[in-house]
């Protein structure tokens, strides 16, 4: 099987080198990388989902084991817990810097200890069947003011897997458990994101001329490409509200999934001008549930058009649609959105004076650009958390401003 393969390799790489002599990772725990070559990126990508392991087995074969933040004792800990010899010592001492857990995954072989990921944390929760409880803030150390010990946190997961009989599936993914997941096919589909990325440039190409590589960007959180592509009626369709305020402007289709439950595998119309982007309305989304497969990730990406007549229709409405509370509205948008409270405030009175009575929805849009790019060059965020700013932006302003529009 792929995973004693692994474990061969891993043998090998331990008996000459030792476990610090053997890192494969592409991505350490925290790593956030962008890549501004195409044959980088998907070289990346494939090289992740050609040596990932997903293995299905029952909830209640599953064990959590703690890794006690002693690194001294890291021999004894992975002689102890079994830990798999494909995981070095980095990711070791990692794992108990964080959440202190590896877990006990059963293959042919028996069971094989790997220590968790950060993102694998929230799925464990999940499938000891804790989401709604409040044990949850004692498990979790990062938002818990007394932290449970190790062995005790251990001991709760446990209890809760073996409450369970139905499948979960886990994936392994540079030397750590990522994520906890359902094991039943209807719940959740494996999407490899090597093929989905095919398959969107594949499809683009088919619809529109030029299309050419942008950015792209991979964390154990979400992969990200982007691709922007020429077409004169698209270009039509959005020139005429954009060129009032940007330069050189650009189509483009960012495309976003996640193999740790976060978000299904998803395409977003963008503008780019300016250096900057602009996501102009909502997404198509394709789900990692239903026995969805690559082939309905294609239909999708088959009606990337239709993403963009959708923003046109809204954004001409937004260009007549008055707004009459513009520091109201502007500030409840902003906080839905999850901008800064402080320079929101600060900018507020100076939107009301610039616009007075003669403020449109449009202009809400571009003040919540504003902001975005004003936090963004004052903060090490990650374009993660930007992404996730955009999307906000783009719910609120084309779902119903006029929700936020209020006395």
């Amino acid at each position: 099987s792929l995973h004693q393969t692994y474990l061969s390799i891993g043998l090998f790489f331990y008996a000459k080198n030792g476990r610090k002599g053997f890192l494969m990772k592409n991505l350490n725990e925290v790593d956030e990388r962008c890549f501004l070559s195409e044959k980088e990126a998907l070289d990346f990508y494939a090289n992740v989902c050609n040596t990932d392991i997903w293995k299905r087995c029952y909830t209640n074969e599953l064990e959590a084991m703690p890794i006690d933040n002693a690194p001294i004792l890291m021999e004894q800990i992975i002689t102890t817990l079994g830990i798999a010899p494909d995981v070095s010592t980095t990711s070791i001492q990692e794992c108990m810097e964080s959440y202190n857990l590896g877990l006990n995954v059963p293959f042919d072989n028996g069971l094989v200890c790997y220590p968790i990921g950060d993102t694998a944390f929230s799925t464990l929760i999940q499938r000891a069947g804790y989401q709604n409880s409040p044990v949850l803030t004692g498990l979790n150390e990062k938002i818990s003011q007394k932290v449970m010990a190790p062995c005790d946190k251990a001991s709760v997961l446990n209890t809760g897997f073996k409450c369970f009989k139905n499948r979960a599936l886990v994936l392994i993914r540079d030397e750590k458990v990522r994520a906890v997941l359902s094991g039943d096919e209807t719940d959740y589909s494996i999407l490899r994101y090597n093929e989905l990325v095919k398959v969107f440039k594949d499809e683009l190409a088919k619809q529109f001329k030029g299309v050419s590589f942008e950015e792209a960007y991979a964390s154990h959180a979400s992969f990200t490409t982007v691709y922007s592509f020429q077409d004169e009626q698209v270009y039509n369709a959005v020139e005429h509200i954009f060129a009032k305020k940007l330069n050189k402007i650009r189509t483009a289709v960012r495309m976003t999934s996640s193999d740790v439950g976060l978000s299904g595998a998803n395409l977003y119309p963008y503008i780019i001008a300016d250096g900057r982007t602009f996501l102009i309305g909502q997404p198509l989304s394709l789900t990692h549930k239903d026995r969805h497969s690559v082939d309905d990730f294609r239909d999708n990406a088959a009606k990337v058009m239709s993403m963009f007549k959708d923003a046109e229709e809204k954004l001409e409405k937004m260009e007549t649609a008055k707004v009459r509370n513009v520091a109201g509205c502007f500030l409840r948008a902003a906080k839905q959105v999850g901008l800064p409270k402080g320079i929101c405030c600060e900018y507020a009175p100076t939107l009301e004076n610039l616009y007075g009575t003669r403020c449109y929805q449009i202009d809400i849009y571009w003040a919540l650009y504003d902001m975005l790019e004003k936090y963004l060059s004052g903060s090490d965020a990650t374009n993660a958390r930007k992404l996730a700013l955009e999307e906000g932006i783009s719910r609120v302003v084309f779902s119903n401003m006029a929700d936020y529009d209020l006395p």
